[in-house]
């Protein structure tokens, strides 16, 4: 080595002293700046009591602007016809009525049945009217033949209308006492008993008369029947 350069310093130059003396304080100010933001934020997180007293003044939304460029301000128009504009612009209400419907009416209530009553005997009568008289001047025969006739009354009957008429009748009310009869043999003996006494006693109309009104008696009374009128 060079005798020279042997004794020399190669490190780094010593600091200056005004470098030395600033750096302490470089850090003190680092420290107090960093307390004085700190007290500065803490300060603004508080709010202030008198300010919170004072009540805001009520802020009110303006109203949307319907005017367009170029066009003159909308003339202002009365509340009250606002308020009666949609009351306008709705249809009128129908008036027809909806159909009411009706409930259906209730089903009458069954009736018991009324109690049955017992049965009653009626006994069967024959109302058949005999037949009606014939007109005036029509000839109507007796129940038997006229030309087959030979005792005395068979001969006054068939020469009197009104006997021919009666026997007739006699005959019909005969043929349904016999069919009604219980005892059909004894019903006709005792008819012929009866045929027989008229043949054997009656001489006149008088005696034929009151003969064909026993008769009618009874076979009316063998039918239930009362008697027909003469």
């Amino acid at each position: 080595m060079d005798p020279a350069i042997e004794n020399t310093d190669l490190g780094p130059p010593p600091a200056p002293p005004i470098l030395r003396r600033g750096l302490p304080v470089a850090i003190v100010a680092h420290v107090l700046l960093g307390v004085a933001l700190a007290f500065g934020l803490q300060w603004k997180r508080q709010p202030d009591p008198a300010a919170a007293a004072v009540p805001l003044p009520p802020v009110t939304a303006a109203a949307p602007s319907t005017a367009t460029m170029g066009a003159g301000p909308a003339p202002s128009q009365p509340p009250a016809a606002v308020q009666q504009q949609p009351l306008q612009q709705q249809p009128p209400p129908s008036r027809v009525a909806a159909p009411v419907s009706q409930a259906p009416a209730p089903a009458p209530a069954a009736r018991a049945p009324a109690p049955a009553s017992p049965p009653t005997q009626v006994v069967a009568r024959n109302t058949a009217r005999p037949a009606p008289p014939p007109a005036a001047g029509e000839r109507v025969s007796p129940s038997f033949d006229c030309d087959k006739a030979r005792s005395v009354p068979e001969r006054i009957i068939c020469a009197d209308p009104d006997l021919s008429r009666q026997d007739r009748e006699l005959g019909r009310l005969y043929a349904r006492a016999r069919e009604a009869s219980p005892n059909p043999g004894a019903f006709r003996r005792h008819s012929d008993a009866r045929w027989a006494d008229r043949e054997r006693q009656c001489r006149d109309r008088e005696c034929l008369q009151r003969w064909y009104a026993q008769r009618r008696e009874e076979l009316s009374a063998a039918l239930g029947e009362a008697p027909p009128n003469r």
